[in-house]
């Protein structure tokens, strides 16, 4: 199997952090070449405010999830308009491509995401560290909530939060590809035994 992707961020990123959900998402499954497949949602904007590994659930389903948390927003499928941010992911895109981001939580979750996009490729923090480092140093179990509840997964990267004991913790994509996408950048940590 090939090694899963890395986003290694040859592309410029520009984040905005919103406290309301975009009134419409246009919305689209692609396939990765190691990640499985991945449902992408962008907002009128172009920003990338969802991206949910597809594996083994249908796009109806993925669509009745986001619309449950975010109800006042309108889902409409349009492989065109993902197809661009499916080709960054990829590293398939020109070179004078921007990625752009629309993160929406709540202030708590903004600040663990914000953390989360400065740890570098083949390095990994437990979730009391980003607590500690979101001055928050009691809130390691919300930090993992966070983590869950990260729209863009496979763009801000949870994969590389672990647990204090070393071990991987969880993962929306599920362990196995956690594993696997740590190993392809190199990192290091303790295996549960």
């Amino acid at each position: 199997m090939e090694a899963p992707w890395v986003f290694a961020c040859s592309t410029p990123i520009k984040v905005s952090h919103e406290q309301q959900p975009p009134r419409l998402v246009r919305w689209s499954f692609h396939p990765s070449s190691s990640c499985g497949p991945l449902m992408i949602g962008v907002t009128e904007t172009g920003a990338v405010c969802r991206v949910e590994f597809g594996k083994g659930r249908s796009p109806a389903t993925i669509v009745d999830e986001w619309q449950d948390e975010w109800p006042a927003t309108s889902f409409v499928e349009d492989k065109k308009a993902t197809a661009p941010i499916a080709r960054i992911l990829e590293d398939k895109a020109p070179n004078n491509a921007t990625l752009k981001i629309a993160l929406v939580g709540t202030d708590f979750q903004l600040s663990v995401w914000r953390m989360l996009l400065k740890i570098p490729a083949g390095k990994v923090l437990s979730y009391n560290e980003v607590a500690r480092r979101i001055k928050n140093p009691r809130a390691a179990r919300a930090v993992g909530t966070a983590c869950g509840a990260n729209p863009v997964a496979v763009l801000v990267p949870c994969h590389r939060v672990i647990a204090s004991n070393g071990t991987l913790g969880g993962f929306g994509g599920g362990l196995p590809l956690k594993e696997k996408m740590l190993k392809a950048e190199k990192a290091s940590w303790k295996k549960a035994a």
